[in-house]
């Protein structure tokens, strides 16, 4: 006579409907997790209310990487934005900069062509015009940097 001795391990469970306690192999409860969306489920026998795991594991990971994923692309995006946001403002102040520039650089050069930036007349010794009649202006005898 042969003897065949198996070993299960169980597990108690309660059901959450009735509270009735039954057992089912860790083994069966190990895959039904692992395999998830109520691919493999199992019945109270008091109420026969239908227990199961929603989703698995490797689902729960991959909806977890999907959202890191796609809080990654709102990220890019906002700093792509920020960035195009930023050379805007800078091209912007580059023209402005330029346009104020052009404009002294005319002024020096109808001052120094004799006309007074103040009253637009013309004068052959506008340094000593400068000095007397607007001497705010003849305050600033330092050279402008190009």
């Amino acid at each position: 006579m042969t003897t065949l001795n198996v070993t299960t391990e169980l597990k108690t469970m309660t059901c959450p409907h009735c509270a009735g306690v039954f057992a089912l192999s860790q083994s069966y409860i190990d895959e039904a997790r692992r395999k998830g969306a109520f691919a493999q489920v199992w019945a109270c026998p008091y109420c026969k209310e239908i227990r199961g795991y929603g989703k698995s594991s490797v689902e729960e990971e991959k909806d977890a990487l999907n959202a890191k994923i796609a809080e990654l692309e709102r990220s890019k995006k906002w700093a792509e934005e920020r960035r195009e946001y930023a050379e805007k403002e800078a091209t912007h102040f580059r023209k402005s900069r330029d346009g104020i520039k052009g404009a002294l650089a005319k002024e020096r050069k109808r001052v120094g062509n004799g006309t007074c930036p103040c009253c637009n007349r013309s004068f052959t010794n506008l340094q000593r015009h400068m000095a007397t009649k607007h001497p705010h202006h003849a305050n600033s005898e330092e050279t402008p940097n190009s």
